[in-house]
């Protein structure tokens, strides 16, 4: 379990190595990480929460790095990216408080 733990910890803070995209989207997610290690400090979240919130977070982080790849930024692309990260806020906030 600790072990888990550990590995879903690095995966969180390893996916924030990339900061070229909006600093509000790099805040975003250095915030929801906060949050997912101190749910999981506090012991509300269980590792099946926890391993569907490193998935999720790892999906953004993706397709953040799918979006930089041609080095243009459309409205589209920013607004989906942000719809993302508000539906894992909302996850987040859930797994925390159910």
């Amino acid at each position: 379990m600790k072990k888990l733990m550990l590995i879903a910890l690095f995966i969180i803070s390893g996916a924030f190595v990339t900061a070229q995209i909006t600093p509000g989207v790099n805040l975003t997610q250095k915030n929801q990480a906060r949050y997912i290690k101190q749910g999981l400090r506090s012991g509300q979240l269980t590792k099946n929460e926890l391993q569907k919130l490193v998935l999720q977070q790892k999906l953004i982080q993706l397709q953040k790095t799918m979006i930089k790849a041609d080095g243009v930024i459309t409205k589209k692309e920013r607004a989906r990216l942000k719809q993302n990260q508000e539906r894992a806020k909302m996850n987040i906030y859930m797994y925390k408080h159910n």
